[in-house]
């Protein structure tokens, strides 16, 4: 009885490890197939890009939405406005051709000879950070005018706004 015991606890062993095998096997074929590995998301792209008119004029109309915001002077408007700045500065960067997750994974990227606005950036993007996180801070209109200033020369130096 010892015996036949022990064999089924061998045969039962074999089949564990063998059914593990196979769903790992699957797991790592799946996750490789679904892009897990490659650290990127899948995003749905144009089959022909739209021409560098058409980027300008959209470009053109996003930002003058952002001023729209900042003329209403009040402080929501002024959050709002910088918000939607760099939303612009991160698809402008796109489509520059830096690559990234976000604004700042592509702002890593460059370099001052390349992007010679890139301290500004920085600043206001980390301002945009700290609006979007923390609730409680106060935006003051000076500091909002100035960062508006600085997206809109990094935007002007990426050419898509005139």
């Amino acid at each position: 009885m010892n015996e036949s015991l022990s064999s089924t606890e061998a045969i039962l062993q074999f089949l564990s490890v063998l059914i593990t095998a196979f769903l790992l096997a699957a797991a790592l074929n799946y996750a490789r197939k679904g892009g897990v590995f490659k650290g990127a998301r899948k995003v749905k792209r144009h089959k022909t890009p739209p021409q560098k008119s058409e980027n300008k004029s959209r470009f053109i109309a996003l930002w003058e939405k952002v001023l729209s915001y900042a003329k209403r002077g009040d402080e929501d408007g002024l959050r709002l406005a910088i918000i939607e700045a760099d939303k612009i500065l991160d698809e402008a960067l796109s489509v520059a051709g830096i690559n990234g997750l976000d604004t700042g994974d592509r702002l890593k990227k460059l370099t001052k000879d390349q992007f010679p606005e890139i301290d500004g950036v920085w600043q206001v993007h980390k301002l945009r950070n700290r609006l979007t996180h923390q609730a409680d801070f106060h935006l003051p209109k000076e500091l909002a005018r100035e960062a508006l200033k600085i997206y809109e020369r990094a935007l002007r130096s990426l050419k898509v706004l005139d």
